[in-house]
């Protein structure tokens, strides 16, 4: 993680300025994680997760824009190598993408120690609707085609892991419980 923090600082995409943090040009701020999930927990009473989630979606796409317009990352590997190692860095979990298949527009992400399902507690569900977001919206970035994400897997619903499947939304099956509660048709 080190080696990811020096890269970023040498390529001035890290920068503590009095008041302010920014990360690949974006502000970002240091504070607990429970205000966040506080602001998750309400909007889902209200609203749904989707809303949540294709908000993430968006940041996403632009995150991941900008961290392969500033390191001119030609190929899928590097994307994801980087990827992994912005999202483990943000303090989300370790996270690690298993594979890929650009001919079906297919990607799997894998989530351990997921901070959002850690402190969301078990309750029987998916939770990491953020992180899903930014997986289908660097996804779209990865295969210049608009894809969504499921999570199948998720540590508040008893699983070691948190694990997401990417594709098209007609590829997903919506008579799948976990794609009806997580997508929209």
């Amino acid at each position: 993680m080190f080696k990811t923090i020096l890269d970023l600082l040498a390529h001035k995409q890290i920068k503590f300025e009095e008041g302010q943090i920014k990360l690949l040009e974006q502000n970002v701020v240091i504070f607990p994680f429970e205000n966040l999930l506080s602001i998750q927990k309400l909007l889902e009473k209200k609203h749904g997760s989707y809303g949540l989630y294709l908000t993430s979606k968006d940041l996403g796409k632009k995150w991941i824009k900008n961290l392969f317009d500033t390191y001119n990352m030609d190929t899928i590997e590097e994307q994801a190598r980087w990827g992994e190692n912005v999202f483990t860095l943000a303090g989300m979990g370790k996270m690690k993408v298993l594979n890929w298949d650009s001919k079906k527009t297919t990607m799997r992400y894998r989530s351990y120690d997921s901070v959002t399902a850690q402190q969301y507690g078990s309750v029987g569900r998916p939770v990491c609707h953020i992180p899903r977001g930014w997986f289908a919206g660097a996804s779209c970035v990865f295969f210049n085609k608009d894809v969504d994400a499921v999570e199948e897997k998720c540590l508040a619903k008893g699983d070691e892991y948190c694990e997401f499947i990417i594709k098209p939304k007609k590829n997903f099956d919506f008579k799948n419980r976990l794609v009806k509660t997580q997508l929209k048709k």
